[in-house]
């Protein structure tokens, strides 16, 4: 196998996992082709650009395969894993318990939706084909179809949707949260890992929340935005968005409930984190850790997203809205 290390990010915190070799994908191409013979080779690139991703390590994996009568075809797998808790956002990232809800998911939620349509007479995907799903020395990992040889493409986060793409990703959620509501009519509550609410204790009181909102205050003091000062007061406390937070996860059995989808990424209009990473041109020394850390390196990390020209820019058009539809009256 060639090496790979230096080729796959510029960040030094990155690491391939060891076990991402030969040997682990002849299970996988074993049980896919009865007629597999051997590896002839293995090449692990990035499967996204530097800053793409945050919370996981995600690869593309190239094999070259032989088959019992000789002639070689290439298949490409994406591999997604945890992040290495010693390094980088790997042990803050993963007290979030986001790779088991999502295994969960590629198992066996996303299934039983597409089901539902199918049972209905609608062909409805929500996500690649999962072939692989195992936690292996303390990481989950999941081994996925690669959309990108059905001719699948990202956007730029940056430039991000236009109308019509805009228009068909909104009909894509809709059908997730519908069938969503439907599951839990007919099977009753999602497990508790999707009701619970994931913020540190006495999070009210961490010094992380502090940091970022006075960072974001003084960043909004640039932006020229009208009246600045009276956006200014309406950011949550601590305690306001502790409460506001819970109220999202109300257990309220006649409220309508749909699953909502953790993994928006490029339409995730979430004021504080995740929009000024969207937004964030590439960064190798980004992280989710510098963001809400107390101190000058983290205060120099917050200056830098919270008034980067195109946040700045989508930031100009959302307060006003947030504002006209009272979601900023905490």
């Amino acid at each position: 196998m060639p090496d790979n290390s230096n080729k796959f990010c510029a960040s030094n915190d990155v690491r391939i996992p060891a076990w991402i070799n030969e040997a682990y994908f002849k299970r996988l191409l074993k049980r896919e082709f009865r007629e597999f013979r051997r590896i002839l080779n293995l090449s692990i690139i990035p499967a996204t650009p530097p800053g793409e991703t945050y919370t996981s390590l995600l690869m593309r994996i190239v094999i070259d395969i032989e088959m019992k009568d000789g002639f070689s075809q290439q298949k490409s797998y994406i591999v997604k894993t945890m992040l290495d808790d010693a390094r980088g956002n790997g042990g803050f990232v993963n007290t979030l318990n986001i790779f088991p809800k999502e295994k969960m998911m590629y198992d066996t939620i996303i299934p039983q939706l597409e089901l539902l349509y199918e049972q209905a007479g609608l062909s409805v995907k929500f996500a690649p084909k999962c072939h692989w799903s195992e936690e292996i020395n303390g990481r989950i990992c999941m081994v996925q179809e690669d959309l990108q040889t059905k001719k699948y493409r990202n956007i730029s986060r940056l430039k991000g949707f236009d109308l019509a793409q805009m228009q068909r990703v909104l009909e894509k959620l809709a059908e997730f949260h519908a069938a969503s509501a439907v599951w839990r009519q007919r099977n009753g509550d999602f497990s508790e890992e999707f009701q619970r609410i994931y913020l540190p204790a006495n999070y009210n009181r961490s010094k992380s929340y502090q940091a970022r909102i006075q960072s974001y205050k003084t960043a909004m003091a640039s932006w020229g935005l009208q009246d600045h000062e009276h956006y200014v007061s309406r950011i949550p406390t601590a305690d306001q968005f502790v409460q506001a937070y819970a109220r999202c996860y109300s257990t309220n059995p006649h409220e309508f409930k749909v699953l909502n989808h953790g993994d928006f990424w490029s339409s995730y209009f979430t004021t504080f984190t995740h929009l000024v990473f969207i937004l964030l041109p590439v960064d190798t020394e980004a992280s989710l850790v510098k963001l809400t850390q107390p101190g000058e390196e983290g205060d120099q990390f917050r200056s830098k997203v919270y008034t980067n020209p195109l946040y700045v820019r989508a930031a100009l058009s959302i307060f006003p809205f947030l504002y006209r539809r009272g979601i900023l009256d905490f």
